[in-house]
């Protein structure tokens, strides 16, 4: 629907007439003045974004290029279906004067939706090769009775490999695998609804061997014994001739050999009178932190950690000030305490990776050794952190992961590009698995799925929208009334008008549906942009 009238209004322009089209899903994409022949072709090439649409960035964009264009007749021209989470508060504009501000007015009524959200494999934890693991996901609804029975397949390499239906709280959970080392990707789906950009959600992870895993130092007596644990279930394997993927070192560790070598977890020495010798070997592993005694006998929390480990609420009794060497910002925390101070740090993408905790890994240090929370940690390290682990996190309109070394990206519809030309960090409204590559070589998998708001359907009333919008705009309540509205001047008596269309378009899916009758899934726009 949204498309039809963006081509009736098209249609009225003249040559002399200069339009801009701006996505409201998608702010990174390029916009430049088009001719109305030109502006109806690009039309035809938008797609559904899959990205959360945020209508004010969209509107300010557009009143700068409006203030920007020294031209004597302009009009700011909004297609959206005013989702509430797409307009969150009033829009401030700067229009110029005698700017015509038109609107479609929101629409009266809210389709169904069902989408598919919280997916997860192995609980967040990938299996190894060999091993048979779940992916576990949850159907949501406009109407929650209606999440029952619904029928839920996973596919991977394009087949079903497995079938199951949501109980009554919209859980459901399919088994998986299993497979040999490598990347697996895949994605759940769902019969498809009014709204079908989130009938489909993407998985990606890597599966590997068990590690191979190495330890070295005075305190590490817990960490022995949950190493013991997980060799007796094949989850690691514990070597003895030196060499590793991961080793766990503490004060008392021998020094590094020269070059780089595999990642290293640094744990904190329970005895602050080697703290000197534990910041030497810090600094000899090329670590970018150092350790400071802690003067307060205060205990505190873990406040936040980004990892997927439920590391909120952990008890810590005893720690040491971390303090950065480094002359610029360091990277972020991975988990801060009660007093905002950081309690966890790292870097995959170092020489050298490392994790460096604050505590010693001791009952008298923290909770962790003691708590369910123990397992599901080393588990983390010995995973995700070391290179494996799902990836299927990244939301479309959001900044990727780009794995170190990676030249290139390929988007799921084939769509090729090299990185030094879109930059280090991509973004993307595409859903779906993207490939980053080295050469030939596969670097990596990042799945990419919508952000769940956007599959709440809740729309501005007209009220709510003008309130929002400001006393400006005047919105117009069908197709019918923008014959008048637009250009209303007369063709062509007023040379180089601008029309800024800002599309939602994620209701332009459910109009084109609507219109034509068909479950078209074109996703996404074509090519990436810079972030």
């Amino acid at each position: 629907y949204l498309e039809e009238v963006a081509r009736r209004i098209l249609h009225r322009a003249t040559s002399q007439d200069r339009i801009w089209i701006l996505k409201a899903g998608e702010p990174w994409s390029l916009s430049s003045p088009l001719a109305p022949t030109a502006a109806l072709a690009h039309l035809e090439t938008i797609s559904v974004s899959h990205a959360a649409s945020h209508l004010p960035t969209a509107l300010r964009r557009g009143a700068e290029i409006l203030r920007g264009a020294e031209l004597p007749a302009r009009e700011l021209v909004v297609l959206s279906d005013f989702q509430r989470v797409s307009v969150p508060g009033e829009v401030e504009l700067d229009l110029p004067p005698g700017t015509s501000f038109l609107a479609l007015a929101p629409p009266s009524e809210v389709p169904p939706n069902r989408a598919l959200t919280d997916l997860q494999v192995g609980g967040g934890l990938p299996p190894l090769a060999g091993e048979r693991t779940q992916v576990t996901a949850r159907v949501t609804a406009s109407e929650p009775e209606e999440v029952a029975g619904t029928q839920v397949r996973v596919l991977v390499d394009g087949e079903v490999r497995g079938v199951g239906e949501a109980g009554s709280d919209g859980s459901v959970s399919l088994p998986l695998g299993p497979f040999p080392p490598g990347w697996v990707s895949g994605h759940l789906e769902m019969d498809p609804d009014a709204l079908t950009h989130d009938d489909r959600i993407y998985f990606a992870f890597r599966v590997r061997d068990p590690p191979r895993v190495a330890s070295d130092g005075d305190d590490l007596g817990f960490l022995e014994e949950a190493l013991e644990v997980l060799e007796e279930s094949g989850r690691v394997v514990r070597s003895q001739d030196g060499s590793s993927d991961l080793r766990f070192l503490s004060s008392g560790a021998s020094t590094p050999a020269a070059g780089e070598g595999p990642p290293s977890v640094f744990l904190a020495p329970s005895d602050p009178a080697t703290l000197t010798a534990f910041n030497r070997l810090l600094e000899e592993y090329g670590v970018p932190w150092e350790l400071e005694p802690e003067a307060s006998s205060a205990s505190w929390t873990v406040d936040e950690a980004r990892v997927p480990v439920p590391l909120e609420g952990v008890q810590v009794r005893s720690r040491y000030r971390m303090v950065s060497t480094l002359d610029g910002a360091a990277s972020p925390p991975m988990a801060v305490l009660s007093d905002q101070s950081p309690w966890l740090v790292g870097d995959r993408d170092s020489p050298t990776p490392y994790l460096l905790l604050a505590s010693p890994f001791t009952p008298e240090g923290s909770d962790v050794p003691v708590r369910a929370v123990l397992f599901p940690f080393l588990e983390w390290i010995l995973g995700p952190w070391l290179g494996g682990g799902t990836h299927a996190v990244a939301r479309a309109g959001e900044p990727l992961d780009t794995p170190p070394g990676a030249d290139r990206i390929v988007a799921p519809d084939g769509t090729d590009e090299a990185l030094d030309e879109v930059g280090p960090q991509v973004v993307t409204g595409t859903a779906g698995v993207h490939r980053f590559l080295v050469g030939d070589s596969l670097a990596g998998l990042v799945a990419v799925n919508p952000p769940e708001e956007a599959s709440s359907l809740s729309f501005l009333t007209d009220t709510e929208a003008e309130e929002r919008l400001g006393s400006e705009v005047h919105l117009l309540p069908g197709s019918e009334a923008w014959e008048q509205a637009v250009f209303r001047s007369g063709a062509g008596r007023e040379p180089w008008r601008l029309l800024l269309l800002g599309l939602a378009l994620l209701l332009l899916l459910e109009g084109r549906l609507a219109s034509v009758g068909n479950t078209d899934r074109r996703e996404g726009d074509r090519g990436i942009r810079p972030g």
